[in-house]
């Protein structure tokens, strides 16, 4: 689909992706080495695609962009490039707890429903009944 569309990537397989592919270029590195090798390796095995393109690894995983640039690889992190101005602003850390905050009230209210649902359905039941539906 992505290949249709014009994207690049590497020759694809309808049924295994680019699965094919990886577990070639893997055999060839050392047992121990990073998955990060594999993308700079399939770059240099596909010059045309550049230095950004698409890998599929279905059906292990969705489409990822692969960037192998490091100036495109900067314009998604986050750090001191953002700018010492944003970094020291309090209000970024007030957005940060505040989120979080929410975030887990959100969870444990989750949690809690799940909790007693399972509660109200294990009711009434034996140790067997419960092993058996687990």
């Amino acid at each position: 689909m992505l290949r249709k569309q014009g994207l690049p990537m590497p020759p694809h397989n309808i049924f295994l992706g680019q699965l094919g592919l990886a577990a070639s270029i893997q055999k060839t590195l050392p047992s121990n080495a990073h998955g990060h090798f594999l993308a700079d390796q399939i770059r240099q095995r596909y010059p045309d695609l550049g230095p950004t393109f698409y890998l599929d690894l279905w059906p292990f995983s969705d489409p990822m962009l692969i960037i192998t640039d490091p100036d495109g690889i900067a314009q998604f992190s986050f750090g001191m490039e953002m700018g010492l101005l944003t970094l020291i602003n309090p209000m970024r850390y007030f957005h940060m707890w505040n989120n979080r905050r929410i975030m887990d009230k959100y969870i444990d209210r989750d949690l809690d429903n799940r909790y007693d649902a399972m509660e109200s359905d294990a009711k009434g039941k034996t140790i067997i009944d419960l092993a058996l539906s687990g």
